[in-house]
């Protein structure tokens, strides 16, 4: 089912998403870390197409750091929610905004949920910042 569709996972699928960008844009890192699987894998691929891979604990001691030595405060939005289901899976890719201060930067965000006991969770993130415009 594509996005938009009458699925009734969608519309919790899309209020775990935008949980996921609100948390991590107010530093809450417990409700933040609460929206990964235990084993679940992050990795992100850098403009060089080096590919960094990270297991659930070290990312998130990893954005820990980043919200802590950051000097401006750091807001990530959705610009766009993509939503596919299949059986027992969400697939969802996020077009996302990032500002920090004067600077903004947009990229995706490729997810992999699964939904358990406890809600909808993440399975596997894959994420790359796009290159500014007219580049």
């Amino acid at each position: 089912a594509a996005a938009g569709s009458t699925d009734p996972r969608q519309a919790a699928v899309e209020t775990f998403i935008k949980g996921y960008f609100s948390s991590w844009s107010n530093r809450d890192m417990e409700a933040y870390g609460d929206c990964f699987a235990q084993g679940s894998c992050v990795q992100y691929m850098a403009a060089n197409k080096q590919i960094h891979f990270y297991g659930r604990d070290s990312f998130l001691d990893l954005q820990t750091k980043v919200h802590q030595q950051s000097r401006t405060r750091l807001r990530e939005t959705p610009e766009s929610i993509d939503i596919r289901f299949e059986r027992d899976l969400a697939r969802v890719v996020v077009h996302w905004k990032l500002v920090a201060g004067n600077r903004t930067e947009f990229g995706y965000d490729h997810f992999t949920l699964f939904e358990n006991s406890d809600g909808w969770q993440i399975l596997n993130l894959v994420f790359y910042s796009t290159p500014p415009a007219g580049n």
